[in-house]
């Protein structure tokens, strides 16, 4: 089962999940493609599967100071897998409360920031509400070059305004 999940991340690393086939995935891992559904119940098993890999890989992406005018590779493969699964099955990931990408986002704001796990968390996930949105929808949003650096200028800009104001509380 394991060799499939790396077939599956392998393959997600270099292509996108609609181009992926479960054929595909069962050669590089040396399988029959019918052991995808035995043991994974489908495509969307196996790719649920792989999410957590790709959510680490994505997660170690993310470093602070954020200087990148671009959304990093890992960060807008995890996005484009999760909004395939999410197309599949609407309660796909529903069952995770947390991923490592989170996680990362909310500690950087825990400490780089000092703010309370609380307030982190809160904007840890309006942080990935705007990338998101950013990966999947750039045309109707207008963002453009120089956009995604301004967004995170301005989320930096929103996190030390919250931990001057927790400072004075």
């Amino acid at each position: 089962m394991a060799h499939m999940v790396d077939a599956a991340v392998g393959l997600l690393r270099e292509h996108p999940p609609d181009d992926v086939t479960v054929r595909d995935i069962a050669v590089a891992a040396g399988h029959h493609h019918r052991f995808v559904v035995a043991w994974f119940g489908g495509k969307a098993g196996l790719f649920d599967a792989a999410f957590d890999q790709l959510a680490r890989e994505a997660a170690e992406a993310i470093g602070f100071p954020a200087s990148r005018d671009s959304i990093s590779p890992e960060v807008v493969r995890v996005i484009q897998l999760m909004n395939w699964l999410v197309a599949q099955d609407p309660a796909a990931l529903s069952h995770r409360r947390r991923t490592p990408l989170m996680d990362r986002l909310a500690t950087i704001y825990e400490e780089t920031f000092r703010l309370p796990p609380n307030v982190a968390r809160l904007l840890a996930q309006r942080t990935m509400a705007t990338v998101i949105s950013m990966v999947l929808y750039p045309g109707p949003l207008g963002i453009g070059a120089g956009d995604i650096q301004r967004h995170v200028e301005l989320e930096l800009r929103v996190a030390a305004l919250l931990s001057e104001a927790a400072g004075r509380g």
